[in-house]
């Protein structure tokens, strides 16, 4: 059980002492930064209960949000389904995918399921943190905290799948001991490639002029997804910098990432955003 999933040990354990206890909360919550291996470790759990090998199975719901939305028709249709006998298993289990995209409504309405469970309705919501989710919705679900994974665990993963020490050093600098980052560059040298090249560019703009920034920052504004994905690896590196050094330029330079980050999450221009975050870097 959870044999290919890096690390998490302490999770892992917990978990499968539920099912071979068949003891479970009626509602989990599991939080932690992106790409840690929460959705996957939860589809993992769910098909443990299920009895089953296969992703796709009609007693396990999966809801994903639509454009940063989980709208409350798609929650009250995931209820409706919720309250249906199960198809073959004992129990039927719905996986709230990135719970943080919850509108009020939406979770004002699921809170009812949470206060009155069916009675073979498991629900696990995944989330980035606890303050990104209703505190009425956190207070009934047990909560489960996913922290990066052990620099001991993740050489004991290198060292099993053969990944060269240099080849190692490249993969952690990208992924922060983030499981979903580490499996995604080593299936896509492409990929990893992309993201050194992202952490080469952050150089080249503290050393580059004016026109040097903003010619990156209208580059990078044409894909807003990705534009985010750069600031969120920029934060990163910057704080292992920040560690290092204790620099207060650096602290200034990731306030004004991390601020940038914030609106590009909005509706905001992302190129005037890229733009003023550009002139405030030195």
């Amino acid at each position: 059980m959870f044999k290919n999933i890096i690390g998490h040990k302490r999770i892992k354990n917990l978990l499968q002492g539920s099912v071979q206890s068949a003891y479970f909360s009626h509602a989990y919550l599991f939080v932690g930064v992106e790409h840690l291996g929460k959705f996957t470790l939860a589809l993992e759990f769910a098909k443990e209960l299920i009895g089953i090998k296969d992703d796709k199975h009609p007693d396990i719901l999966i809801l994903k949000h639509e454009k940063n939305i989980i709208s409350i028709k798609a929650v009250r249709e995931l209820q409706r389904k919720l309250n249906l006998s199960s198809y073959k298993a004992k129990y039927k289990i719905a996986i709230i995918d990135n719970a943080h995209f919850l509108r009020k409504e939406s979770a004002n309405a699921l809170l009812k399921t949470l206060e009155e469970p069916p009675k073979q309705g498991i629900i696990i919501l995944i989330a980035n943190s606890l303050g990104s989710v209703l505190p009425t919705i956190v207070s009934r679900c047990q909560i489960v905290k996913f922290w990066p994974v052990s620099n001991k665990e993740m050489r004991l993963f290198f060292l099993g799948n053969n990944i060269s020490p240099a080849k190692a050093r490249k993969i952690n600098k990208i992924a922060h001991h983030r499981p979903g980052i580490v499996l995604r560059a080593i299936q896509d040298s492409k990929y990893l490639k992309e993201q050194e090249n992202y952490l080469k560019d952050l150089q080249g703009i503290f050393k580059g002029d004016l026109i040097f920034r903003f010619n990156y920052a209208e580059k990078l504004s044409k894909d807003k997804n990705i534009a985010q994905e750069v600031l969120k690896l920029w934060i990163l590196n910057l704080r292992v910098e920040l560690l290092k050094k204790q620099n207060k330029s650096c602290l200034l330079v990731l306030k004004n990432l991390k601020d940038a980050l914030y609106l590009l999450r909005t509706n905001a221009n992302a190129r005037l955003v890229l733009e003023n975050m550009m002139l405030n870097i030195n």
